[in-house]
């Protein structure tokens, strides 16, 4: 099991994962009501706009931020100067028999308006 610190590539290694190191100045912390609406998809671009505005250099997604489909794409828009970390989980919707919806977290992103 590999571990280190490699500080000319600026990432942090365990396990051959490879994750950014962050030096977060100001970070947006964003959240919904999950009953009246199911993810952040309709607001997704105009939320990032607002903290862009801010100043704020990261943004954080509350649980169950994307309901992972085709018909959307949670990358940023490459307007964003300042923002450069979104941190976003992506989820599926399901009905068991009985007719309850059931949400079951698919994969936690975090995405670089730098790539």
């Amino acid at each position: 099991m590999k571990s280190s610190i490699e500080a000319s590539d600026r990432a942090y290694e365990t396990r051959n994962v490879i994750a950014p190191l962050l030096a977060i100045k100001k970070i947006g912390i964003v959240s919904r009501d999950y009953n009246r609406d199911k993810d952040f998809s309709s607001a997704y671009r105009d939320i990032l706009e607002i903290l862009e505005r801010e100043g704020c250099d990261t943004a954080l997604f509350s649980l169950y931020s994307i309901i992972r489909r085709k018909s959307f794409n949670p990358t940023p828009p490459a307007s964003l100067k300042k923002l450069k970390c979104i941190l976003v989980e992506e989820f599926e919707e399901t009905q068991d028999p009985k007719g309850k919806m059931k949400r079951r977290s698919l994969a936690a992103r975090g995405a670089s308006s730098d790539s």
